[in-house]
């Protein structure tokens, strides 16, 4: 368990590229309005990238077709966001 959304995020990436180790560039699934991606926090994660979804403005659901076609043999997670 972590708090903070860089902790989080860092032990998050670390643990998806330690469970993947094949996977030398490693990308991940994030919705808008999903929290933004921290800085990269360090040179040890630093072989990820962060896919953007598009989400429907209103409903604010995220457009699952174009999550399915974007997920590939890197993908590693698919992020969600569940504010208090």
């Amino acid at each position: 368990m972590t708090s903070g959304r860089l902790g989080s995020i860092a032990h998050a990436v670390l643990a998806y590229r330690e469970a993947n180790p094949s996977i030398t560039r490693t990308n991940m699934i994030n919705p808008r309005p999903a929290p933004p991606p921290s800085p990269r926090p360090g040179p040890s994660l630093s072989a990820w990238t962060m896919k953007i979804a598009p989400v429907d403005p209103v409903t604010l659901q995220v457009d699952l077709d174009w999550v399915r076609a974007n997920i590939d043999a890197n993908t590693v997670a698919l992020i969600g966001s569940a504010p208090n």
